[in-house]
């Protein structure tokens, strides 16, 4: 089984996109968010086997232990995934695999933004650990 994580619509498209090439059980986890915006969201099963819905802000307001609790609950053994990619890791799933030592796929989020050349330039100049 393969587990794609997509917060926004242009994750959802690259978590697509990946599933197209791969043979395996795809499960797709998503927010609530995600399904009410996305008015054809249901066809999504055209890509994915499993459609998951989870509070991506879960592990801000949680602790460790019980965010593992709540995706291991809601996924199963997060172990038992062949692969595992995250779209936005910088959410509670994303922290929470961290949290477990769990490996997984990073998949940037901010190319759109971030192949702007003055954004790139402001974010060098401002960096804290330099």
């Amino acid at each position: 089984m393969v587990l794609y994580h997509a917060i926004s619509t242009y994750h959802l498209l690259n978590a697509i996109l990946i599933s197209i090439k791969n043979k395996d059980e795809n499960i797709l986890v998503c927010s609530k968010w995600m399904s009410d915006r996305c008015s054809n969201f249901k066809e999504l099963n055209k890509f994915f086997k499993k459609i998951i819905e989870i509070d991506i802000a879960y592990r801000f307001i949680h602790t460790e232990k019980e965010t593992s609790e709540y995706f291991n609950n809601k996924l199963g053994n997060l172990k038992n995934y062949k692969e595992i990619y995250v779209f936005g890791s910088h959410f509670s799933f994303g922290m929470s695999l961290v949290e477990q030592n769990i490996p997984f796929i990073f998949c940037e989020d901010g190319s759109g933004l971030l192949r702007r050349e003055y954004i790139l330039k402001d974010i060098d100049n401002n960096d804290p650990v330099k």
